[in-house]
């Protein structure tokens, strides 16, 4: 269960230097959808750490 905690901050790190490259390029719809992917994601991780308790 952790290292698919860890592989989900990898992929919102990721997802967090996507957004601010698309929002500089100001490509905001692209920017938009991946702060939701990213938002998603880190819900995610939220819920599974409730799951563990």
């Amino acid at each position: 269960m952790q290292e698919i905690k860890n592989a989900i901050i990898l992929l919102l790190h990721f997802f967090a230097f996507l957004t601010l490259f698309y929002l500089l390029s100001e490509q905001y719809m692209v920017a938009i959808m991946l702060l939701g992917l990213a938002l998603l994601g880190f819900n995610v991780i939220k819920y599974s750490n409730n799951d563990v308790k």
